[in-house]
């Protein structure tokens, strides 16, 4: 056995592991949380027992994938701020929550059902704030965005998209409430 064998086995593993993930973001969006997990292998390109390596139980995919989701929206704000002017980065940053919406609202019951029992890989709460609250300040500093709201204000802000019904319509409603709370954070003139 060589010194670079085991290093492969983990990076294998690594690049497995986040195939599974995108896979099951992807059948869980589509199908919710009761997503067959042999269509979550199947397009991820690995074995289901592999999927079960990785990924014990059900539960454990679910909450893997969101805590995923999650941690790649809070990456998005400062990729967004990287590269945009701050009022153009919260367009940007709020238009891939609403993607996190639409995938968050697939999983909601089992997601529910994960924090009562005191899961935490599943609160987002801190987060998602403090991405909303790096993008405000940011606009803030530039002078486009409206003092006095914080990434908590933001987040309550955006509450009504979880009442949305579940529907075909859902991506245009979301869409239209988010350009609503976006426009109401400019700075007017």
């Amino acid at each position: 056995m060589t010194a670079t064998t085991p290093r492969k086995a983990r990076s294998d593993a690594a690049a497995n592991r986040q195939k599974i993930l995108q896979a099951a973001h992807f059948q869980f969006a589509q199908d919710g949380p009761e997503a067959s997990l042999n269509e979550v292998a199947r397009r991820a390109g690995v074995g289901v027992a592999t999927l079960y390596r990785h990924f014990p139980t059900r539960e454990d995919l679910v909450a893997a994938v969101y805590a995923n989701e999650v941690q790649e929206l809070g990456e998005a704000a400062d990729r967004a701020l990287s590269t945009l002017p701050p009022d153009e980065a919260i367009a940007v940053w709020v238009d891939r929550f609403l993607e996190y919406a639409a995938t968050k609202r697939g999983l909601g019951e089992a997601l529910k059902a994960l924090r009562e029992r005191g899961d935490a890989r599943v609160d987002p709460r801190g987060v998602l704030a403090d991405s909303m609250s790096k993008l405000l300040e940011a606009g803030q500093a530039a002078g486009t965005i409206r003092n006095g709201i914080d990434g908590n204000d933001l987040l309550l802000a955006f509450a009504g998209l979880w009442s949305l019904p579940h529907d075909d319509q859902f991506a245009t409603r979301a869409k239209r409430l988010a350009d609503l709370v976006v426009a109401g954070l400019r700075r007017d003139g």
